[in-house]
């Protein structure tokens, strides 16, 4: 009981300070899957069969993933909200017949001690030098797969910790679904600074054995206004720098 007060302490300050409206983006940099479209140099980046087009995502925990078009991109970045941003990476080793793209992105990479945005343009300098320019896409939630819920509020959700696994599901025609004890029919919309708005319309009224945890889950879908995805199969929901939930990509 004195977890789930807390817990609801917690939605009721999110809901009073109205962190943030649902349309707004809380960074620039992160939420967006960046495509390179320039590189310094002269090197064109014009793909080649047996390459992918190479891309980089500022995730959670300042984390970077993303392909620099042969191999795949790792590593972490440090960033001060404006302009500086180091950044590490490291990559897969395979070796393709191109390396030319891969080679002039990862020195650009490792180059880079700040950045600007200007419209949906992602520019990576070295002081004033311009090492790469990327066109910015927004991440997508996956239609029709099922995602399983792990965290809520900063709190692990174990398997076994509730009779039955929280599932959500985005569907076609921008419905909703999600299913605890009860089951959850709604809808949401989103945009382009991946946020996300979530409404739930119509709801079963079992008496379940979790019912105050399964009305806080319901709270924080409610609550969400942005949603990030980390590493293809993470799911995110927000409210300004707040955490309300994480899902992970399920296996059924």
């Amino acid at each position: 009981m004195t977890k789930l007060f807390l817990l609801s302490i917690i939605f009721t300050i999110i809901i009073s300070l109205n962190i943030r409206n649902v349309y707004s983006q809380e960074s620039e940099l992160t939420n967006k899957k960046w495509i390179v479209t320039e590189l310094a140099k002269g090197v064109s980046v014009n793909i080649t069969e047996g390459l992918t087009a190479p891309f980089i995502i500022f995730g959670g925990e300042n984390k970077i993933s993303g392909s620099a078009s042969c191999n795949n991109i790792l590593g972490s970045y440090e960033s001060d909200g404006k302009y500086k941003l180091i950044i590490t990476a490291a990559t897969t080793r395979k070796m393709c017949q191109d390396m030319n793209i891969e080679d002039a992105l990862l020195k650009a990479l490792e180059k880079t001690n700040n950045y600007l945005i200007s419209g949906n343009t992602l520019m990576l300098q070295s002081g004033k030098m311009l090492l790469a320019k990327f066109e910015g896409v927004p991440l997508e939630v996956t239609i029709n797969n099922k995602w399983e819920l792990f965290e809520l509020v900063g709190k692990p959700v174990e398997k076994g910790s509730m009779s039955e696994t929280f599932t959500l599901t985005f569907l076609e025609d921008n419905k909703i679904e999600a299913k605890v004890c009860n089951s959850l029919n709604g809808t949401y919309k989103t945009n382009n600074d991946n946020a996300l708005k979530i409404s739930i319309d119509v709801s079963t009224m079992m008496a379940c054995p979790e019912l105050e945890t399964e009305l806080l889950i319901k709270d924080a879908l409610m609550l969400a206004g942005e949603y990030a995805i980390e590493d293809n199969n993470t799911l995110i929901l927000k409210n300004g720098r707040v955490i309300l939930a994480k899902l992970r990509l399920s296996d059924n």
